[in-house]
């Protein structure tokens, strides 16, 4: 399932994910357990400038557990990005798969995009 790039927070992105985990258990597709691999999530995190229309670089971030790590990686993300930005780097924001390290509550560089291929 792939959802509109409408989520402006990790808290709206874990609400969205339980909520469809709700609606697949309740329809006996599947339990759910992310911890168990029934259910993953993968998200793509890019940031707009206020009064933009256009949205900046995509990183995809993988390897999130559960909906609690989902909403930690996003904000880590969003402030990583928000942060290079800042600072003139914003150049350091590349088309990326990210890992989500758990135990250090950081993103990590697994692979480089090439292109929108490499989403799909």
């Amino acid at each position: 399932i792939v959802s509109a790039p409408d989520m402006r927070s990790g808290r709206d992105a874990a609400a969205y994910g339980e909520e469809l985990r709700r609606v697949l258990r309740t329809c006996g597709v599947t339990d759910g357990n992310m911890a168990e691999g029934s259910m993953r999530v993968d998200v793509n995190v890019s940031v707009m400038p206020r009064g933009s229309q256009v949205y900046g670089t995509r990183v995809e971030i993988k390897n999130m557990n559960s909906f609690s790590n989902m909403q930690k990686a996003i904000d880590f993300e969003i402030d990583r990005q928000v942060s290079l930005l800042r600072s003139g780097r914003g150049s350091e924001i590349v088309m990326e798969t990210r890992l989500w390290d758990e135990i250090k509550l950081v993103t990590n560089t697994m692979r480089k995009k090439e292109g929108l291929a490499d989403y799909r």
